[in-house]
């Protein structure tokens, strides 16, 4: 990814727990290297992708790269990344939703970015902490 969103922050809700299961295994820089690809790939802004000729609507705060995609970024098979989600999942950071067509994955600790003065909350996170950036 290039670096233009070097002004703008990531605000999350992380535990101490939840970091600490983030580097829990013995490769403890492969998991967070995940996890900020997956940041990186949720402060993108909303698109809308077509596969087999449906369309489907990625909003920001949302994974839009299939298993497949970020196993080839991550150097690992499809089933890593789906062990690797669920494994978030159960922590309860991320969200992944199967549709028709592709799978979603929520971030669900991102509550927003902050970008100099300006705050946009994620409005795809069921995260209580997102309706107070909003007030």
């Amino acid at each position: 990814m290039e670096n233009s969103h070097s002004e703008t922050r990531l605000i999350l809700s992380l535990s101490l727990q939840d970091i600490d299961n983030l580097a829990k295994d013995l490769k403890p820089r492969q998991r967070m290297f995940r996890f900020i690809s997956l940041l990186r790939h949720a402060a993108e802004t909303d698109i809308t992708q077509t596969k087999r000729g449906i369309g489907y609507s990625i909003q920001t705060g949302q994974v839009g790269a299939s298993h497949s995609e970020l196993g080839k970024e991550w150097n690992c098979n499809r089933s890593t990344v789906t062990r690797f989600l669920k494994e978030l999942e159960v922590d309860g950071l991320v969200k992944v939703s199967t549709g028709n067509v592709s799978s979603v994955t929520d971030i669900k600790c991102l509550l927003g970015w902050q970008h100099g003065n300006k705050v946009t909350p994620n409005l795809s996170s069921d995260n209580e902490l997102v309706y107070q950036l909003i007030i």
